[in-house]
Order: C-alpha cells, then structure tokens, then sequence
C-alpha cells in the first residue's frame, strides 16, 4: 500500500509540473471539500449549515489528499455557526458557502444527499463554476457507508480517485477506475456500486487489494517510461494517521 500511495503522490507532483511547463496548467487545482446538513435543525431546533474542510490537527487527512496529488484544499473554519459538539469549530450559512465555494474547480461532496441538496439549491449552485463543469463528486461510489467503514485501511485507493479527480493521474500503464469518489453530475450521476454479501464460509479468504498497479513516471524520459510496483502488499505495511480522521 505505501509503495501505490508514494507512487501515486510522487507521480502527481510531477504530472502538474508538467502541465505548468507545457502551459496546459496555468495554476493548481482547487478543491472544495463540504457537504450541507440539517441534522442539528430537525432534531434540535438549530440552525443548519454547511461542514467545509478545516486543515487543522484534527481534521487533516483531506488536506494531506490534496497536497499528495498537488491540488489546493479550500478550507476554513471561518463560519459564523459554532459547531455544538466541539467548541472552537465553526460550521458556514448558506450565504458565506456560497461565496467560499463558487470558484473551486472541483467539488467533494462528503454525504450521501447530493441530488437533494442539489434541487434545494440549485439556483445557487448553478453559478458554482465546479458544477457548471459537472466536476461534483460524492464518496457513495462504494454504496452507502463504506467510506465510514472502509476507506481508512483502503488509504492508496482514496489517494488515487483523488488525482484522478484533479487530473494528476498518470494512467498510461493502468487506467484507474474511481471507486470511492462518485461523479455527481450529470443525470445522478455514475451509478454507485455495492460490495455484495458474503458468506460464512468466505470469512477467512486473504483480503486483496482493489488499488491500481502503479507505473513511477521516470523523469526527463522522452517515452515515459515507467517503473512497475507491485501490486501485493499486506494490509498493515501502510497506515497514516493523518487519514483516520472522520468526516
């Protein structure tokens, strides 16, 4: 897992030099991380809000996505919604997302209700310039919950749809197909996968990694030519605690 994820970062690094130096690339990639929920108002009679990345000890994992696959993380924790289950976070109104949000060329949306909030929205968001591109993405790619369950011990996966949604992926060798990032737009979007069942007997099958082989882009070569990294590796050869963050 650590060799995909250096391979895939380093890979990044160099894709986006490229694009700068072809003049393909004329600034770096700006995501926006941030989902909308009314789950305080329905329940407790409070103000909804919008939950935006904030690049901060406990919330870093994102941050450190981004700066792997040389993108910029939009991030704040300029709200004016305290956040009541922890003092010093603070949660934006529509209003002051819509104005942090509008100019991000790309859109993680960290929830499972994009197409609702979508229409609730939609004359706002319509101006936004990451929608216009349809370039709007939520974490449903593996079904419902699995980006709760799942995707911190999947950490080379998650690193790779993400490079791939800002365009710095390298893909030459292997084309990589996202699995835990789900294209929103157009139409509701690519349709969401799910992992199935398993039965009793399948319990002690060796866990296999679902990442994409990975080819190291070999600097100053005229026919790029690649490295090849394998693709086994144990499940605990790699962990970051910057990723177990949980939003």
């Amino acid at each position: 897992m650590e060799a995909r994820f250096d391979c895939a970062s380093n890979n990044a690094a160099m894709i986006a030099q490229e694009k700068i130096d072809s003049g393909v690339g004329k600034k770096t990639p700006t995501v926006v991380w941030a989902s909308w929920s009314n789950y305080e108002e329905v329940y407790y009679g409070r103000e909804a809000y919008w939950d935006v990345a904030r690049c901060d000890e406990k919330n870093l994992y994102y941050c450190d996505f981004a700066q792997r696959c040389s993108a910029e993380l939009l991030h704040s924790n300029n709200g004016s919604i305290e956040n009541s289950y922890s003092p010093g976070d603070y949660h934006m109104t529509d209003e002051e997302f819509f104005e942090f949000a509008k100019d991000a060329d790309h859109w993680i949306y960290t929830s499972y209700n994009w197409d609702t909030i979508f229409d609730k929205f939609k004359d706002n968001l319509t101006e936004f310039k990451s929608v216009q591109n349809e370039e709007v993405f939520d974490t449903y790619g593996k079904g419902s919950a699995v980006w709760f369950e799942q995707r911190i011990a999947e950490a080379d996966i998650v690193l790779q749809d993400f490079c791939e949604v800002v365009g710095h992926y390298d893909d030459s060798e292997f084309s990589h197909e996202r699995q835990y990032l789900r294209k929103a737009l157009p139409d509701g979007g690519e349709e969401a996968s799910s992992l199935g069942t398993c039965e009793g007997s399948e319990v002690d099958i060796p866990w296999e990694s679902d990442a994409t082989q990975c080819a190291n882009i070999i600097p100053n070569s005229s026919f790029a030519m690649r490295s090849i990294i394998s693709v086994i590796m144990p499940l605990g050869a790699f962990t970051s605690l910057a990723l177990l963050g949980m939003m």
